[in-house]
């Protein structure tokens, strides 16, 4: 089972309109479980999914809209630890070279489009 797109609204509104990302399908490695999240390529963070009654994995992302009028993208990416070798500190980053070199299976990654309004 690959993950799917189970909401993304609204698709318009002005600036502070709380956007509601829904994934499902997600699975129990870190790299499924936690996407990777860009507003017109900045970084947000990654976010974990929840086990919901079915055993089927979900992640569910609010956020405000922000920007100039105009279109803007969010990115939802599989994750790669990066690990640092003196210091081992583990943390998540975007993969976004996942389609040649994903380390595991391949993963999806989301691409959405939202319109600021004035």
């Amino acid at each position: 089972m690959q993950p799917s797109i189970e909401r993304f609204s609204p698709t318009s509104g002005p600036v502070g309109t709380s956007i509601r990302i829904e994934l499902s399908g997600v699975g129990w490695p870190i790299y499924e479980n936690a996407p990777y999240f860009l507003y017109d390529n900045k970084p947000l963070g990654y976010v974990c999914g929840l086990t919901d009654d079915d055993g089927g994995g979900i992640v569910e992302l609010e956020l405000p809209a922000a920007g100039e009028p105009g279109w803007h993208f969010i990115d939802a990416y599989p994750t790669i630890f990066r690990m640092q070798q003196d210091n081992p500190e583990f943390e998540l980053n975007a993969h976004l070279s996942y389609l040649d070199n994903h380390p595991m299976r391949p993963v999806p990654a989301f691409h959405f489009a939202f319109e600021v309004t004035e």
